[in-house]
């Protein structure tokens, strides 16, 4: 049994990530909502960049809630993802996504975001790992 699959086991650790799963799954249906024309632009008249970004990272946020109220792994590795992702691509290109300066401003702060949720997805999971030790 994988260190996940024990955490999943534990209470604190389980509704700590239904909290996150909820915020990514908010995410999801932002990009859902834009793909469907509620966005800042119509879906097909947006950059492709936006167009890709809400497409991939809609369905990795959608995964990662499914996933963990399912108490599955792949919820945490989809959480991993659509972070790191999100935090590399807006780190080094950001003129793909950003058209304005309020924009700019709007993936910064989505950046400090994935990092904020990544780092307390990992001390949840380190928590988790020495606590399955004992």
């Amino acid at each position: 049994m994988s260190i996940l699959e024990i955490a999943f086991e534990k209470n604190w650790f389980y509704f700590c990530l239904i909290a996150i799963g909820i915020i990514y799954g908010l995410g999801g249906l932002v990009h859902i909502g834009n793909i469907f024309g509620f966005g800042e632009k119509a879906w097909l008249e947006s950059p492709l960049s936006w167009r890709v970004g809400d497409i991939v990272w809609g369905a990795l946020d959608l995964v990662a809630v499914v996933a963990i109220l399912m108490k599955m792994p792949i919820g945490i590795w989809s959480v991993l993802l659509a972070g790191l992702s999100q935090i590399l691509v807006y780190s080094l290109f950001p003129d793909l996504f950003a058209l304005t300066e309020e924009h700019h401003a709007t993936l910064k702060g989505m950046v400090y975001f994935h990092v904020v949720i990544l780092a307390a997805l990992g001390v949840l999971v380190y928590l988790a790992g020495i606590r399955a030790g004992s």
